[in-house]
């Protein structure tokens, strides 16, 4: 490898952590860039918004986004979220959340995001990387959910 240019950087979980917290930090341009987001994509705004406020991952937003919609449609929300409580329970959806590694099993939404939701149409983790990829923005999801982890 040294004969090609190449050099072996051996960094532990930790690290990578690290840096990511101090990217993010130090630029602190993830509120900013949803913002940017909402006004360039207003179709997006709603979907924005909801990651923004319940920390989930991207992949993992599009499939609550997109359960919050089928179950209001068919009137079964409330075996989603939980009105007494103001929470999505997603551990009881463990195909779609609960991964070996990264797992989401609730989060905190006010019951006016659920109302806004359910206005909106259904969405995929493609069409919304080719409308951001299209507005010439750059895709920061895994910021997004790594702030609101940290904070």
């Amino acid at each position: 490898m040294k004969t090609n240019g190449l050099k072996c950087r051996t960094s532990t979980t930790e690290d990578l952590i690290i840096a990511r917290e101090n990217k993010v930090n130090e630029h602190g341009e993830v509120l900013e860039w949803i913002k940017e987001v909402n006004a360039k994509l207003p179709k997006l705004e709603t979907f924005m918004t909801f990651i923004a406020v319940s920390g989930l991952r991207f992949v993992q937003g599009v499939n609550s986004y997109n359960l919050i919609l089928y179950l209001v449609r068919k009137e079964e929300i409330s075996n989603y979220y939980n009105f007494e409580r103001k929470i999505l329970r997603h551990y009881l959806f463990k195909q779609l959340f609960v991964r070996r590694t990264k797992k989401a099993l609730i989060c905190c939404v006010p019951i006016s995001f659920i109302k806004r939701i359910s206005k909106s149409e259904k969405i995929t983790t493609a069409q919304i990387n080719n409308l951001i990829k299209r507005s010439k923005l750059k895709s920061r999801f895994g910021d997004v959910s790594l702030i609101l982890r940290l904070l």
